[in-house]
């Protein structure tokens, strides 16, 4: 039953995404191991919805640890578990519950030994810059304790580059890049498990490196993230633009043009005044946003809650007045509505 709720609820997802942004694709999947147990691990710059990538592209059970904060009610937190994210506590939620983290880690390490997967984010936190920072080892000490548990578990480490060509505006694309397979068990030496996990880490932290746009240098990322932008690099497409970062020249890409057209604009237009409820909403509560990267994510929830709750309420009004013909109409046209409205590009 666990399992019928937890596809479910990531067909649910994966529908609001598909609305939320313009385009989706996922590269080189064959890289994910169908019978062995793995740890995604990935850049992270974009909030919530960089951890409901990897379990919707494609779609696959998915275990994945979060701040243990967003667990404090009791109703949200049996929700979340529901959908395999596991609390993680952080110095800040207290010194006391650090020590809960200890029992987390080997219910990961016993999931792995099950065969499931996990993701994790081992830069610790998110960062909108276009760049791979240091990577905690704590996805290597729970592929290592796994292997204490069982030592010829093949444990894959898959490296994952989640990639956006703009990340706050609206309609986004990502391109997902699933790189090659790292076996844990080519790392792991019981006697020395501080070298093992470092080794494991660095080697993951330069797949990563390889599966999205890293501009290395902190002085000069500025200067460089700009040339590449007035260049028009096409972010969905890291290769290019690290070869270009690489070699330090930034000509080669073309230059977004912002070019509107008349069908573009009614659907626009259109789309703006039919939903000028939560569109109002959302454009209010954008503005207290504080933190950047949190845009794609409130997105996603005003997508996933917020429109299909007015899409219902009206819908059902106008069946009430005027039949279910009416309303069904309303609903189908909404929804038709919504899909060429993400088609547009982003700067509508």
């Amino acid at each position: 039953m666990k399992m019928v709720w937890y596809y479910f609820m990531n067909c649910i997802v994966s529908l609001a995404l598909s609305f939320t942004f313009r385009k989706r694709t996922a590269h080189n999947k064959e890289n994910i191991p169908k019978k062995d147990p793995v740890i995604f691990v990935a850049n992270h710059q974009n909030g919530l919805v960089d951890a409901i990538m990897i379990p919707t592209m494609p779609m696959q059970e998915v275990y994945f640890i979060t701040r243990a904060d967003v667990f404090k009610n009791p109703i949200v937190g049996r929700f979340l578990r529901s959908i395999n994210m596991i609390p993680i506590y952080r110095l800040r939620d207290g010194r006391d519950k650090m020590a809960k983290n200890t029992e987390i880690l080997d219910y990961c390490a016993d999931l792995l030994v099950e065969g499931k997967k996990i993701q994790m984010f081992p830069e610790g936190n998110h960062n909108e810059q276009r760049r791979v920072r240091s990577f905690k080892k704590g996805f290597a000490d729970i592929a290592f304790l796994a292997l204490a548990k069982q030592p010829d578990l093949p444990i894959k480490i898959v490296p994952v580059g989640i990639n956006y060509d703009t990340k706050n505006d609206f309609a986004a694309s990502v391109a997902l890049y699933y790189g090659q397979p790292i076996d844990a068990r080519d790392y792991y030496r019981p006697e020395d498990l501080k070298d093992s996990s470092a080794k494991l880490t660095l080697a993951a932290r330069e797949a990563v490196k390889k599966l999205t746009t890293h501009i290395e240098s902190k002085d000069t990322y500025d200067e460089k993230i700009k040339e590449l932008e007035n260049e028009g690099i096409n972010f969905l497409n890291p290769r290019v633009a690290n070869q270009l970062i690489e070699k330090d020249n930034f000509k080669g890409g073309q230059a977004l043009k912002k070019q509107k057209t008349l069908v573009g604009s009614i659907i626009y237009y259109i789309f703006t005044v039919l939903n000028i409820f939560p569109l109002l909403l959302w454009w209010k509560f954008k503005k207290g946003i504080k933190d950047r990267t949190f845009v794609s994510t409130f997105r996603f929830v005003f997508v996933f809650l917020v429109f299909p709750l007015f899409y219902l309420i009206v819908g059902g009004v106008l069946a009430h007045f005027w039949g279910n013909t009416v309303g069904l109409a309303y609903l189908a046209g909404s929804i038709l509505l919504g899909y060429l409205r993400k088609r547009l590009p982003y700067w509508y």
